[in-house]
């Protein structure tokens, strides 16, 4: 990899790599095997693909996921109140 080339994937603001992408992408070979050795075979490649977010990653989007949903629960429950107490106002 020449220097430009680091310098691109140096300047990536996610948290993989070009590099990482293009090795857990990459074709595996496929099993020889047949029945449940291949089935668990095939397994095994296609987990070695996965890419796992990074601490930092996980606890940011944790962090948005508890956020948003106490937003939107605090939204239903006062919903919730506005259209009670307008049908408490209905029916006296």
């Amino acid at each position: 990899m020449d220097d430009a080339e680091k310098k691109l994937v140096n300047s990536v603001s996610d948290d993989i790599t070009v590099e990482e992408v293009a090795l857990k992408t990459a074709k595996t070979p496929k099993a020889k095997k047949s029945g449940k050795q291949g089935f668990f075979s095939q397994v095994k490649a296609e987990f070695k693909k996965i890419i796992w977010p990074s601490r930092q990653s996980l606890a940011r989007q944790t962090v948005a996921v508890i956020v948003a949903t106490v937003v939107l629960g605090a939204l239903i429950v006062l919903i919730d109140n506005v259209v009670r107490l307008g049908i408490n106002m209905l029916i006296k």
